[in-house]
């Protein structure tokens, strides 16, 4: 199954990169929607020739329903239901995966690639619209006076996605109140789930490059997909977690 993932994944991003050759993904800040494949669409290139008998069997694939959305739920700043929901996914499954306890998870705002996900069915095609980058998953471990260099970094940007066990106060983008598990900080090694490109130095965080961390090659779509499928629904509130 996990073969198959990936070949899908590796299909449906080439797909997309054929229908418009300008194209480049790369993680950035900016939104934008995914084109949504058509099976009938013809492709000239080898490649594209090459991909193509496999081409309705990844269709297929993409729009199978694998859980319904409540209400629509938007992409925003300093929190959203959105955010919420995937920082919360990526949160269980790392406690899940991790020999250590995790404190807290993080999304950056710039890895969600749609502004809303709508009201209704979802499809797995939806995820893949939602999270099209090969993000994994890692920990890092920091000490107190470098999970506070990265909040700074957070709070400039008026919050990122979080998971629910965190709780940041933040007044023109500097922070005034910082709790985890209802606890203040203190002088200790916290354990914070984040994606790979984060942890790598992206979002404008090079101070995390060099830190300890421990890292898993589990993607972060998988989690989201295997969250909706186990669920069947795709659903959060917004609890305050980060607050201006």
């Amino acid at each position: 199954m996990k073969n198959c993932n990936v070949l899908i994944g590796i299909l449906f991003l080439s797909l997309i990169s054929l229908s418009s050759c300008k194209k480049v993904w790369h993680v950035a800040q900016s939104d934008y929607t995914l084109n949504r494949l058509d099976s009938t669409a013809v492709f000239s290139d080898p490649i594209s020739e090459l991909i193509q008998p496999y081409k309705v069997k990844l269709d297929k694939e993409m729009n199978r329903v694998i859980a319904t959305c409540p209400e629509d739920m938007p992409k925003g700043r300093p929190e959203s239901t959105l955010g919420n929901w995937m920082a919360d996914a990526i949160y269980d499954r790392a406690n899940e995966l991790s020999e250590v306890p995790i404190d807290f998870a993080m999304q950056n705002s710039g890895g969600i690639r749609i502004p809303l996900l709508r009201q209704g069915d979802i499809t797995k095609g939806k995820i893949y619209e939602l999270m099209p980058f090969e993000n994994s998953l890692v920990v890092v471990h920091l000490d107190k006076a470098l999970l506070m260099t990265f909040l700074d970094r957070v709070a400039r940007s008026n919050g990122w996605p979080v998971s629910k066990n965190f709780y940041m106060k933040i007044k023109n983008n500097e922070i005034k109140e910082v709790r985890i598990n209802g606890q203040e900080l203190e002088d200790r090694i916290y354990n914070v789930a984040l994606p790979d490109y984060i942890a790598n130095g992206g979002s404008d965080c090079p101070f995390l490059v060099d830190c300890n961390r421990t890292t898993y090659p589990d993607l972060l779509r998988q989690m989201f997909i295997d969250r909706a499928t186990n669920d069947k629904v795709i659903a959060a509130s917004k609890e305050g977690r980060i607050e201006n």
